[in-house]
């Protein structure tokens, strides 16, 4: 899985402003179906337990 991507609600934003009319769930299936990760924000109590 690919990871370092914006989530599916940033990638929706960038493209909207180059032009593309999507919807945030059509973003998020094919980011899933590239198998395409986006950056999760974790909090410091699970990156202490790893």
């Amino acid at each position: 899985m690919l990871r370092n991507t914006p989530g599916t609600r940033r990638m929706l934003v960038f493209l909207l402003t180059v032009g593309h009319t999507v919807n945030r769930k059509r973003v998020q299936r094919l980011m899933r179906l590239c198998k395409i990760a986006p950056i999760l924000k974790c909090s410091a109590d699970s990156q202490a337990r790893q």
